[in-house]
């Protein structure tokens, strides 16, 4: 939607999908990409509205520079610019359900009198097995070595208390119980604006056609006949050994890769590599 920011017309999202991390919002977002009246920007997790767009004080295990994690205000504006005529605008970000005080507050400020225009989409899991999916991603990545009991646990000097404190410098991801907290984030959202559609997870493993087409209904567009199906994405497992562990690191990790895959790959080459070389590498892990 059109919306002026001090003085200036600029273009911004008709909507969110706003979480739950771990919740298929990946899957989502490439499922709404085939419609032709949905633009979304091809990169997912933008966090400018959780961070404002400025440079976070923690720091990113994969060794992405902190001021590369998200986009600017310059940067946000022009991914939604030339946002097709007739079409609507989203953005996919897990994060905002877990930093709700902060996304709430800049939407508000952003998009002024036109903050109840906005439409919000979430997708909520089993806490229980949104951590557990959240830890096996950061496992088999390489980005944690300690037990999923250890990764939890509460208390004075615990992960948990050093990961609640900014100046530690702790990736804010790593807050697995914390990303499944939902009654607060979603009561929030629910007071902040009139236009909220949440679904389950189970839901849309059961019958994602239903639910993409549900959601496009809710965006006022037509459903579409049949969804062009993909194998889940962003599928978390542990290594399949510590050759695998390993090249899982040196791939998935450094910043570098991932920036040079990105520019030189178009999106779908990249998915279908990131799925072979996922099924190579990690299996499916089981809480005991």
């Amino acid at each position: 939607m059109k919306v002026t920011v001090n003085n200036r017309q600029v273009y911004l999202p008709d909507f969110f999908i706003v979480g739950a991390a771990k919740g298929a919002t990946t899957s989502l977002h490439a499922y709404l990409k085939q419609h032709p009246k949905i633009f979304l920007p091809d990169r997912k997790e933008l966090y400018f509205l959780a961070l404002g767009g400025e440079t976070p004080r923690f720091k990113l295990a994969d060794g992405t520079p902190r001021e590369k994690l998200g986009v600017n205000r310059e940067e946000y504006f022009k991914l939604f610019e030339n946002t097709p005529e007739g079409c609507v605008s989203g953005d996919t970000s897990s994060w905002y359900l877990y930093y709700y005080k902060e996304v709430i507050g800049n939407i508000q400020k952003l998009y002024g009198s036109h903050a109840g225009k906005i439409k919000i989409i979430m997708v909520l899991r089993n806490p229980v097995d949104r951590a557990w999916s959240h830890y096996c991603m950061h496992l088999g990545l390489g980005i944690i070595d300690l037990p999923f009991h250890d990764a939890i646990a509460p208390g004075m000097n615990s992960f948990r208390e050093k990961i609640s404190d900014p100046d530690t410098g702790y990736f804010p991801g790593y807050d697995y119980i914390g990303f499944g907290m939902y009654s607060r984030q979603v009561e929030a959202f629910l007071k902040a604006f009139d236009q909220v559609k949440i679904f389950l997870y189970e839901e849309f493993n059961k019958d994602n056609q239903a639910v993409v087409n549900e959601i496009i209904r809710f965006l006022g567009l037509e459903p579409m006949e049949q969804l062009e199906k993909r194998k889940r994405l962003n599928v978390s497992g542990e290594p399949r050994s510590g050759l695998a562990a390993l090249l899982g690191r040196l791939i998935y990790r450094p910043y570098f890769f991932k920036k040079l895959f990105r520019s030189l790959l178009p999106e779908k080459l990249r998915y279908k590599i990131k799925m072979n070389i996922s099924r190579f590498l990690f299996k499916k892990k089981y809480m005991k």
